[in-house]
């Protein structure tokens, strides 16, 4: 079942917590209904500030890209997007635009991944895997790079010594 833009609809855009410039515009969902994919664009054009030198970039083509979605409706949900691919005139750097549903790298959604970590503080990341229908390798990722993220504001300068039960 395919639809288009205008029967996608604001419930699609808000669900997804899309804002300008970014907009859905088509979802289908399989003859088996387990699952949905949705597409989204920009429209008009995206600029980006280059994180190394801070010039302003625009795109010169488009890769696609796709993510896992927490599941919609109990039906697996993947978003998809061209995303604008950018060569910063300055420094020289090639790089894609940065989208707000998902961090640089990652083939998950932030509410995905933010779901994902929410289940391996209460139970086994093999499970938590299970549960989500990835791997647990997948997972780990997930986890080890938001673990280091928190990790970088922590002093740990002063600490000699620290201690792990068996639990």
């Amino acid at each position: 079942m395919y639809f288009a833009e205008q029967e996608c609809g604001e419930a699609v855009h808000k669900a997804l917590h899309l804002s300008d410039p970014w907009k859905a515009f088509s979802m289908n969902i399989d003859d088996t209904e387990t699952r949905v994919d949705i597409r989204i664009r920009s429209k008009g054009k995206v600029e980006h500030i280059c994180p190394d030198c801070g010039c302003s970039c625009e795109g010169y083509d488009k890769r696609e890209r796709t993510w896992q979605h927490m599941d919609f409706f109990d039906m697996e949900c993947h978003l998809h997007c061209a995303v604008p691919r950018m060569e910063c005139p300055k420094c020289g750097k090639v790089m894609l635009v940065d989208v707000p549903w998902a961090q640089e790298n990652s083939g998950f959604t932030l509410l995905f991944e933010a779901k994902g970590v929410e289940l391996m503080k209460e139970m086994p990341v093999n499970a938590a895997g299970r549960y989500l229908g990835v791997t647990d390798k997948r997972l780990w990722r997930v986890l080890d790079k938001h673990v280091e993220e928190r990790m970088k504001h922590q002093d740990l300068s002063e600490l000699d010594r620290f201690y792990v039960d068996e639990t």
